[in-house]
């Protein structure tokens, strides 16, 4: 064995016994040794509990597994805690339903008027679903970059720029 740690038992049946005791002492805690100890008091098989020869094996072997419990715990919790930042992000997103009935209230204020002047043509917006379609159901950035030069490019006075955030709105809102 390699400095510090000492040598198994060579026979690996008591090996097998020393190594899982470690393992069920190590999630089950000193209560289950104390128990163990009771019962075994007298069977030299389980001499390595109180002193006897692979003792030090024994604690040793105690140790690395009380180790791997608190890492496995440890890697259980962080486990649980960015599972828990998902679902807080989640539920925070402007999509949830207390939020998003919320949003919907406040879109729903007044409406602006729309601006004054008269538009001389309005474009077919069937080229702008077929846009944002797309970038709804790609999510790619130039899928994306597609719908943000369309709006540029159309919403070039305030009565477009109404148009268009009307029809997003009433195609957010279904």
């Amino acid at each position: 064995a390699m400095a510090g740690i000492p040598h198994p038992p060579q026979d690996k049946l008591l090996q097998n016994v020393i190594d899982k005791l470690a393992s069920f002492v190590a999630r089950n805690g000193p209560d289950f040794e104390k128990m163990t100890m009771e019962k075994q008091c007298g069977n030299p098989k389980f001499a390595f509990l109180f002193g006897g020869e692979h003792h030090l094996y024994y604690k040793w072997k105690l140790g690395t597994e009380k180790a791997a419990q608190i890492q496995r715990q440890v890697e259980e919790q962080r486990k649980q805690i960015g599972q828990q930042k998902v679902q807080e992000s989640i539920e925070k997103a402007p999509w949830q339903q207390s939020n998003w009935t919320q949003i919907q209230q406040d879109v729903a204020e007044p409406e602006p008027a729309a601006p004054a002047e008269e538009p001389t043509s309005l474009p077919d917006m069937s080229d702008f679903e077929r846009v944002l379609v797309t970038a709804m159901e790609t999510c790619k950035k130039e899928a994306i970059q597609s719908c943000k030069t369309w709006i540029f490019g159309y919403a070039q006075s305030d009565y477009h720029c109404y148009h268009v955030a009307q029809y997003l709105y009433y195609r957010a809102a279904g």
